[in-house]
């Protein structure tokens, strides 16, 4: 066994470049696999962890051996260097947004992110050259994209009513209902078939089709529409372009792609006709079909597509920073309320942390602004440009247009996902597709000057040349190790934050949030809930620094606000707690739990005037609500009961929404004396 490892440590380190093509498809599945300890809004750190330690320990390999022996894939042609060129400028622009970004932390990591992803383009383009590394990156992505597609096929059947999307959000599954599991599967379709076309050999041709039928299916079972949509447009634009290139093997292309067409519509029936006989509702072509203005998920994208339009049109020029949009987004929201008073849209997700845009090129306008998305369109020139130089070798056309699909499959789910460029899975299987398109179209071109290959020993090199490329290596692994430091202090403070969260011991909570703090001072998640720990606990003028921190830099719910209000007039900040509500109240105009407890405090101030200001607005929202929300915050939930009971016509207590809002009221009340009956109708909200 020793013997083995030995042997097996040899040949990796004596070419590093097989550890990154046989390791990098493992780092897919790592955030849904259980066990870790998790927060409901922690930092993700696993895929980052996994894949800052794979690039780290191939280039410090590639580093020591360039000072013995020649690496000749180390080599990029000018195609190549351009479309990398593109990308660090990129990288490098969200980097520099931290100096005017509000949220400095979550601008660098964005930067870091987009550095290490240029980075593994960089050593997946030197992979995909080599065909026997390729196929060997080939066969594990491929077995990893089985190994997740049937789990989520067997827990979406396992799960009852898969097909209902409310039952997915609550029940939290490991791959159901999350988009960025479809959005990594939706480049794996049109990738895998296009390899299907292009491999001579029938049983690999099987493989490589069942592969792409078995990551529509799963898609198919996510229930997600951008995903699906991306994928079946990169998937026809493969089969459509197969008929028409390499006309010495038309009609093979033409049978393989007629086979594969019947199989996708098949898979597609059959999961139309098992929902009918089962009678568990809509399947995802049917949500497709349904799509329009009045449905609530567009209508929810539409006011976060128009939160991302003002943040553009407030900073034109440089936007407000990477990764800084749920920062921003209170202050766009108000200013977009402000002006659309009666627009049903400013009513919605009240209750939620919208952390992304739900389109990445209205983002990184937004966070970039208007020079960060002329250097974007300038990487995806670069791409295309590569694109279209490797479609002009017809013996290669078939695997860039898989390719070429997959990459097209994630630029049109980018366009309606909160996830993108944001999610290290989908942007990996992103990267690898294009490095795919590019290594090819490197094939057309000479070698750059800086990168020649040369015939000689590689300390033969002249010195310019081996400087070059070792310093390019270098500060590689120098972005590699600082993303393995960040994500592993991140997991760190993770794990501590939920080992606090399930902590009732108050001393040893206390320990555990200060250690995750400590780990990451920056994250919000952490400041809120440990916040939260010192209200209750009595101690309020501990908490309000850490609420308004959180507040301040994402977590901007309803409740949010009105926790840091109710904190501050604890802590003897009564003015602070005026002002909290007042901007609350501009960001959510329709929220009836705010005008309430705005009105509350009005009257605490003695401002009856303002207060009943407050409640007229309120009653002409949804006056059947209203009235108990103000009773409900004024005088109890007991009192709320009562005037409920007394007129049938106003809603329950335990029907009000948002229910985060309604719990924590109950808190507070419990929290200063109160002590409310079990409700007697509507929901049990004890």
């Amino acid at each position: 066994m020793s013997s083995r490892l030995t042997q097996t440590f040899r040949q990796v380190s004596g070419d590093p470049l097989r550890l990154v093509a046989a390791l990098w498809s493992l780092v897919l599945p790592l955030p849904f696999i259980d066990g870790l300890p998790r927060v409901n809004l922690g930092l993700p750190f696993r895929q980052e962890l996994a894949l800052s330690f794979i690039l780290s320990l191939t280039l410090g390999l590639i580093l020591k051996r360039m000072f013995t022996v020649r690496i000749s894939d180390l080599r990029f042609s000018s195609i190549e260097l351009s479309v990398l060129f593109a990308g660090a400028i990129f990288a490098l622009w969200n980097t520099l947004s931290a100096v005017w970004s509000t949220h400095v932390a979550n601008a660098l990591q964005h930067g870091l992110a987009w550095s290490v992803f240029i980075v593994f383009l960089a050593l997946m383009m030197c992979v995909v050259r080599n065909p026997r590394k390729l196929r060997l990156t080939l066969r594990v992505l491929g077995v990893v994209i089985w190994m997740l597609s049937v789990a989520c096929i067997i827990e979406s059947i396992a799960g009852g009513t898969w097909t209902d999307h409310s039952v997915r959000l609550n029940e939290n599954p490991l791959l159901r209902g999350f988009g960025g599991f479809a959005e990594m599967l939706a480049v794996a379709v049109p990738l895998f078939a296009g390899l299907a076309l292009h491999v001579r050999r029938k049983t690999q041709a099987i493989l490589c089709g069942a592969t792409s039928l078995v990551a529509w299916s799963s898609i198919l079972f996510v229930f997600e529409r951008a995903p699906a949509i991306g994928a079946m447009t990169g998937t026809l634009l493969v089969f459509a372009c197969a008929t028409l290139l390499r006309r010495e093997h038309r009609g093979r292309n033409a049978k393989r792609v007629g086979v594969l067409i019947l199989a996708f519509f098949l898979v597609t029936f059959a999961q139309e006709i098992s929902l009918k006989a089962t009678g568990e509702g809509a399947s995802a072509v049917t949500r497709l079909r349904a799509t329009d203005a009045t449905d609530y998920s567009t209508q929810v994208r539409m006011l976060l597509w128009g939160a991302a339009w003002q943040m553009t049109r407030d900073n034109p020029v440089i936007g407000v920073g990477a990764g800084n949009y749920e920062a921003q987004f209170p202050e766009a929201r108000r200013e977009f309320a402000a002006t659309r008073t009666n627009n049903p849209l400013v009513g919605l997700v009240e209750d939620r942390v919208v952390e992304r845009a739900h389109n990445e090129y209205l983002q990184i306008a937004a966070e970039l602004g208007a020079v960060g998305l002329l250097l974007f369109i300038f990487f995806a020139c670069a791409l295309v440009r590569a694109f279209w130089l490797a479609l002009r070798r017809t013996q290669f056309a078939l695997p860039v247009l898989g390719a070429g699909g997959g990459l097209c499959a994630f630029v049109l789910s980018a366009g309606a996902s909160s996830f993108g460029f944001h999610w290290t899975g989908g942007s990996l299987i992103f990267f690898f597709a294009a490095a795919v398109v590019t290594s090819q179209a490197a094939k057309h071109a000479k070698p750059s000057s800086i990168v020649e290959r040369r015939d000689t020993a590689f300390t033969d090199w002249s010195s310019v040349n081996l400087s070059i490329v070792r310093r390019g290596a270098l500060c590689g692994l120098i972005l590699t190790l600082v993303m393995l430091a960040g994500a592993a202090t991140r997991g760190v403070s993770v794990m501590y934050h939920a080992a606090a969260q399930a902590n009732s011991d108050a001393a040893q909570a206390d320990t555990l949030y200060r250690r995750a703090l400590w780990f990451a001072p920056y994250d919000t998640s952490t400041h809120f809930n440990y916040g939260m720990r010192l209200y209750y606990q009595k101690r309020a003028a501990e908490a309000v620094p850490h609420l308004r921190y959180a507040t301040r830099r994402g977590l901007h719910a309803s409740v949010c606000f009105a926790s840091q209000a109710a904190a501050e007039v604890d802590a003897g900040d009564a003015r602070a707690a005026l002002d909290t509500l007042a901007y609350a109240v501009a960001v959510y105009p329709q929220s009836l739990y705010l005008r309430a407890s705005y009105g509350a405090r009005l009257e605490a101030e003695e401002d009856d005037k303002a207060a009943q200001i407050q409640y007229v607005a309120a009653t002409r929202i949804d006056p059947a609500a209203a009235e108990v929300w103000w009773r409900f915050v004024h005088s109890g939930v007991d009192a709320a009961e009562a005037t409920a009971r007394h007129d049938g016509t106003l809603t329950k207590p335990g029907d009000l929404q948002p229910q985060a809002a309604v719990h924590a009221l109950l808190a507070q009340q419990r929290l200063h004396g109160l002590s409310p009956r079990i409700l007697t109708s509507g929901k049990n909200i004890q």
